[in-house]
């Protein structure tokens, strides 16, 4: 990894790519935030790239510090200038409407929740040939929708909750057989947006009175609902993953939900649910879930970086994936960058480590062959 400083010549220019049009659009900026108030500097020019609610791209001036008061569209209007990535290689992150290029060796998209994570931004740099942070469109797209995400891995014998899909076409003439059918999941149950992060839109269920509500609001955010089963009593457990081809796993952390469950409030707004770390859990135990998170990470085909989420059943110790997060929170109260420094990766390090894993997949990635003269060659000669 480097180590030694560099002149302004030889530093890699990161854009940091923040907000976005999803409901995670605040948590984004407390993200983004983070990763710009404790990069390298050292090693790396940094530019702010703002993606305000309407979709708009904005380049943000310099700071000395940044905060999340910064990021708004009216205060994008009085300071930015807007600035896009125009999916062609010879123009890529560019000013508008002058289309001056912007240098950018490198994205770090931390942009969370729907078209952030999902793998359309990630579509949108591939076709620019930009460096990015984390896993590719397949990746991303796989692992943000949690019944594509549960049924690759239960294919791979891996194990997750028992769960029930339903989709908003059958939702409003089919909702009571669908209920009825939901009756076959233990409680407490919990009812997820299929494609969202963050816990938004997730409620927990303690009564099959209360399902159709629950479901009712998590069709708001998405089309297609995950109705899962609970574990209980379980410990809730989370394990960092970074890494290309060879991923490597941080210690686990344990959190202590207030109310039995780690939601949105519990992971942004507040400090009240405990979190432990290392997490005390006996070695093959620990060994095993170790084992089941990179599994999952290669089965999903995910690069740079990820958080696995586990259950561990009290009466049986047995794990069960709850969810594989690639675009992890980055605040200064989330988990991820918080298992690494407990476990010897301080933030910046982490940072600097995930960008150059982003460099160095986006190199690989050009040693491929994209044209075929050979194979016309051949079949123009099989012809003649």
């Amino acid at each position: 990894m480097t180590t030694q400083a560099l002149d302004n010549s030889q530093k890699k220019q990161v854009a940091i790519i923040l907000g976005g049009q999803s409901p995670e659009h605040a948590i984004s900026i407390n993200s983004g935030c983070s990763l710009l108030n404790h990069i390298d500097q050292s090693l790396f020019e940094v530019q702010a790239i703002y993606i305000d609610m309407d979709g708009r791209w904005w380049q943000y001036p310099k700071q000395d510090e940044y905060n999340s008061e910064l990021f708004t569209t009216s205060n994008a209007l009085s300071i930015a200038n807007r600035c896009t990535i125009i999916p062609d290689k010879s123009y890529q992150l560019v000013q508008l409407p002058t289309l001056d290029k912007i240098a950018c060796d490198v994205c770090f998209c931390i942009v969370h929740g729907s078209s952030g994570e999902d793998g359309k931004l990630q579509g949108l740099f591939e076709i620019a040939n930009l460096p990015y942070v984390g896993s590719d469109v397949a990746g991303s797209a796989v692992a943000m929708n949690k019944v594509i995400m549960k049924d690759m891995l239960n294919a791979n014998n891996i194990p997750t909750a028992n769960y029930l899909v339903i989709e908003d076409s059958s939702w409003n003439t089919e909702a009571n057989d669908l209920i009825e059918q939901a009756h076959s999941l233990k409680l407490p149950i919990f009812v997820k947006p299929a494609s969202t992060g963050s816990s938004v839109g997730i409620s927990k269920v303690d009564s099959y009175d209360e399902l159709k509500p629950a479901i009712d609001y998590a069709l708001k955010f998405d089309p297609q609902v995950l109705v899962e089963e609970g574990i209980t009593p379980a410990r809730e457990l989370e394990v960092a993953v970074i890494g290309n081809h060879n991923p490597s796993t941080s210690c686990f952390g344990e959190i202590n939900p207030p109310d039995g469950f780690y939601d949105y409030a519990s992971k942004y707004l507040n400090d009240k649910a405990e979190l432990h770390y290392p997490a005390a859990i006996e070695t093959d135990i620990e060994q095993k879930m170790r084992d089941i998170a990179t599994t999952a990470y290669k089965v999903l085909g995910l690069k740079g970086l990820s958080r696995v989420d586990f259950l561990l059943d009290r009466n049986t110790n047995k794990p069960y994936i709850i969810e594989v997060n690639t675009l992890p929170g980055f605040t200064h109260i989330s988990m991820y960058p918080k298992l690494w420094e407990v476990s010897g990766k301080p933030y910046s390090q982490l940072i600097t480590e995930l960008i150059e894993l982003a460099l160095q997949a986006h190199e690989n990635k050009q040693k491929r062959q994209v044209d075929f003269d050979r194979e016309l060659n051949e079949l123009k000669n099989s012809l003649d």
